[in-house]
């Protein structure tokens, strides 16, 4: 994912492992487009990467052909981990959630929108909004126009296009940017091109250490995200023994300090102050304010969903 997230990745979880085993770790970054070079390396036979980062649910039902299942054998270190994080093709990684993000400075006192209604109102909280369009995640705009027409969490599945987009008709004249990276939206709210975003909590948590960035906790999206190994990688087991480290509650720790994201191991927070605890959307009074969606029928639509998005936005 790049910048401060890859960063928090090497200091918690890479770097240690190679002072464990003398085994080089090589990061890179492919964002919108990882799954489509994944699938182009496990029919090609040139496997060029062995783990992936980050993996979702929704995109597991989808590719779950270019992954090797967990082998618990060797994913051995599991106590303390949310029953969630422990699936079939991914382990471990970190509870995510996509949020409201805003200036302090523009919307102070709590005086930001709470909702996602309040996010559509332009008139109430004026300003320049960033939305996502990173090449994945299509679902969450949508749901979220979809809520900010009326449709209650529970009432999402399976979506009204023709009512989401025509909700996001309504906001994206006010859009002015258009995020396709973690970096980028970092970047637009820092430098203060827009005054509200939607984005991953684990970057605004990482961005309110140094700038007036606020993140509004309800109506957000929350969903595990875990690590997973490339099918055909003849470093399986190698694999597999990194992704068992990263189970280490104090390993979690590190990464939710440097970044943000919650952790999949609840040992972590033993390790957190409770203002740090505050910070993360796995902590149970932050995690009841948030929705999830089916994640099977997210993933058994996402070429749909990508296809009506992918016309929408070229308008």
């Amino acid at each position: 994912w790049g910048g401060g997230w890859t960063a928090a990745e090497r200091k918690a979880y890479f770097d240690p492992f190679e002072k464990e085993t003398g085994i080089k770790i090589i990061d890179t970054t492919a964002v919108g487009g990882k799954w489509a070079q994944l699938r182009s390396q496990v029919q090609s036979g040139n496997i060029e990467w062995d783990l992936v980062s980050s993996t979702a649910g929704t995109y597991v039902v989808q590719y779950k052909d270019l992954l090797e299942k967990i082998d618990y054998s060797i994913v051995t270190n599991t106590e303390g981990i949310i029953k969630q994080s422990l699936g079939e093709y991914t382990a471990g990684g970190q509870f995510e959630s996509v949020n409201i993000a805003y200036n302090k400075n523009k919307f102070p006192g709590g005086n930001h929108p709470k909702t996602w209604a309040e996010f559509w109102d332009v008139k109430k909280f004026p300003g320049p909004r960033a939305f996502p369009n990173w090449g994945g995640g299509w679902f969450q705009p949508i749901a979220f126009a979809l809520m900010a027409d009326g449709v209650p969490p529970d009432k999402l599945i399976p979506f009204d296009y023709e009512r989401a987009f025509k909700k996001l008709d309504e906001l994206k004249p006010h859009i002015t940017v258009w995020w396709t990276s973690g970096s980028q939206f970092q970047q637009v709210l820092r430098d203060e091109e827009v005054v509200l975003a939607a984005g991953w909590d684990g970057r605004i948590v990482d961005l309110a250490k140094k700038f007036p960035i606020g993140m509004e906790w309800n109506q957000g999206h929350k969903f595990g995200s875990g690590w997973a190994v490339v099918k055909g990688t003849k470093k399986k087991d190698l694999a597999m023994r990194f992704i068992n480290s990263t189970l280490d509650a104090k390993k979690q720790a590190v990464f939710t300090k440097a970044l943000g994201a919650a952790p999949a191991n609840v040992k972590a927070f033993d390790l957190l102050t409770e203002q740090e605890r505050m910070l993360r959307g796995s902590y149970p009074v932050n995690s009841k304010k948030m929705f999830t969606m089916d994640e099977i029928w997210l993933g058994q639509h996402l070429k749909e969903m990508q296809e009506k998005w992918e016309t929408w936005i070229a308008k």
